[in-house]
């Protein structure tokens, strides 16, 4: 991961989008995105990404290896993507 995600952070109003966007495809409402969850998720966004890519990122971001990302690990898989984005 970036060293520049550190330097990232989000207002209110993303945080909000953030967690209405995490509770919208916890479909299960386990408080935590499965990668089939998250599937559906980034097709939704228009940027469906394959079951290999998918599972890459949960194992990438999930800190208590429980399969699945929960909000926090969710947050930093976001703030990575935004310091990506900006590099």
């Amino acid at each position: 991961m970036s060293s520049n995600k550190q330097n990232v952070t989000f207002t209110e109003d993303e945080l909000t989008q953030f967690r209405d966007l995490f509770q919208t495809y916890d479909k299960n409402k386990d408080g935590r995105v499965d990668a089939q969850e998250l599937h559906a998720l980034t097709k939704s966004l228009g940027e469906p990404a394959t079951a290999e890519e998918l599972d890459f990122v949960v194992k990438s971001f999930d800190a208590n290896h429980d399969g699945a990302l929960d909000y926090q690990e969710f947050l930093n898989l976001m703030t990575t993507l935004r310091s990506v984005g900006r590099e």
